[in-house]
């Protein structure tokens, strides 16, 4: 069979004569050898079992470059029924301008590859990557690593962000406590009060709140009397107000970037490997998948619930 006036589903790229095709037995779509192996499946393995006709799906898809820009009411009929592309146009805005070859491919590599890595949420992260594929841009908000990102970097395995932002929070506690055990009155005041009572601080935290009937004793009242009117230094105040608000913000702003830009080099480790079909996928998602929720949810909480008090 003549293949010349197809395009391999995977890379893109126009079947030349002398390349070695494989054909699906289920659809017949035809892929190089190479590209069906690293994929380890049909890429049209989706539509298998339905009334969909891939014949002509990648038929004369080969746009000249100066189409490469076409809107997705430009491209022809054949493609915009494709499974495939409909999830993508369904899933980016419509302003984004798309080609044939920049739906298969983020950043030269194989979107389905990306989706290994990715694991859980690859549904909310694709679009993303493949929006700033296209516009060459690296600003993609992303909330959750703006609103929690020692959780956020720990749960996509982000290991050198995480070490970057528990930095800056041992950073922030040290200097406060450091401001406090150097408050030689403030310290005097809790032995003597923990001598009279163990459990002072409650005692202390219930007259404050006014949430039950406590009485305080002179060195009780002394304790909470300093504390009120401790004041932190200025250059603490500012470090510990500041410092946190640009790490999150440069963090909501590019974190997808630096997680694409981590895949990337994942799917890149396992190239070299040599890592085919189920192999791939497992090692692409075991190794560099996510943490277990659980143990991100509660380093979530209790990062949120440090900022709170």
């Amino acid at each position: 069979m003549d293949f010349k006036k197809y395009i391999c589903p995977v890379c893109t790229k126009q079947f030349n004569e002398n390349d070695d095709v494989v054909v699906c037995p289920e659809c017949g779509t035809p892929h190089h050898r190479e590209c069906y192996n690293n994929l380890g499946k049909c890429f049209n393995e989706t539509t298998h079992g339905t009334n969909e006709s891939v014949e002509f799906t990648f038929k004369n898809t080969v746009l000249p470059e100066e189409n490469l820009n076409n809107t997705t009411d430009e491209i022809p009929d054949e493609i915009k029924e494709n499974e495939s592309f409909k999830k993508i146009v369904e899933e980016i805005p419509n302003f984004i301008k798309l080609s044939p070859a920049q739906n298969a491919l983020i950043d030269g590599k194989h979107a389905y590859l990306y989706e290994l890595a990715i694991g859980k949420n690859k549904e909310y992260y694709i679009p993303r990557f493949m929006l700033m594929n296209n516009l060459k841009k690296g600003i993609s908000w992303n909330f959750f690593a703006f609103l929690t990102p020692l959780a956020w970097t720990l749960y996509r395995k982000m290991y050198k962000f995480s070490a970057l932002v528990l930095a800056m929070y041992v950073l922030i506690f040290g200097l406060t406590g450091f401001y406090i055990a150097s408050n030689e009155e403030f310290i005097d005041l809790n032995i003597a009060c923990a001598q009279e009572d163990p459990n002072y601080m409650s005692n202390i935290l219930i007259y404050d709140s006014g949430s039950g009937d406590v009485t305080l004793t002179v060195k009780q009242q002394e304790l909470m009397e300093v504390m009120n009117n401790m004041t932190v230094p200025l250059y603490v105040s500012i470090i510990s107000s500041v410092l946190p608000f640009v790490l999150r913000i440069y963090l909501g702003l590019f974190a997808n970037k630096k997680y694409m830009q981590k895949i990337k080099k994942n799917i890149e480790k396992a190239e070299k490997k040599g890592l085919q079909g189920d192999n791939l996928k497992k090692y692409l998602y075991k190794k560099y998948g996510t943490l277990p929720l659980i143990l991100a949810g509660i380093i979530g909480f209790f990062e949120l619930f440090s900022i709170y008090y």
